[in-house]
């Protein structure tokens, strides 16, 4: 076996224990990297060659450094939970999380679907109030330009 080959079968081994610890499916991974399922899972099986932009965006995914995921250095690897500001969750997140974990990917899929629907709607509301914000910001200006140039006549 070449020297490359066995690079990229050890990473993607890394990489597919590292997911399978968070409790991820390929599913879920590869939503949070924004490529298709297959796509990842043809990364976690050494069946494509990894550019430095994915390895960086995995290495932020699955909460370890680039080092790590290329030589399988434990001591490159980062605390899994200073990464994602386990310090500042409260005890209903964190029930919240482990929750999700303990769901299958249909479950899942359901709850994703959810939140992103959830998500959208709090976003448009908040892009309408700024909106409105900007409205009532632009009328007062003219109002006010209106009055002082009726106090100069």
């Amino acid at each position: 076996m070449s020297d490359e080959k066995e690079i990229y079968q050890q990473f993607s081994a890394r990489v597919q224990k590292l997911r399978k610890e968070m409790n991820l499916t390929q599913r879920d991974v590869a939503r949070m990297l924004g490529m298709l399922p297959m796509t990842y899972g043809r990364y976690e099986n050494a069946k494509h060659k990894v550019t430095l932009g994915i390895l960086h965006r995995m290495a932020e995914v699955l909460n370890v450094s680039e080092e790590y995921l290329v030589t399988g250095n434990a001591s490159s690897k980062k605390d899994g939970y200073t990464k994602i500001g386990i310090d500042t969750l409260s005890a209903s997140d964190m029930h919240l999380i482990t929750m999700y974990r303990g769901l299958d990917e249909r479950g899942r899929t359901i709850i994703n679907n959810i939140l992103e629907h959830e998500y959208r709607k709090v976003r448009q509301k908040k892009n309408s109030d700024d909106g409105n914000e900007l409205e009532m910001y632009t009328t007062s200006i003219s109002e006010e330009k209106t009055h002082d140039d009726a106090s100069n006549q």
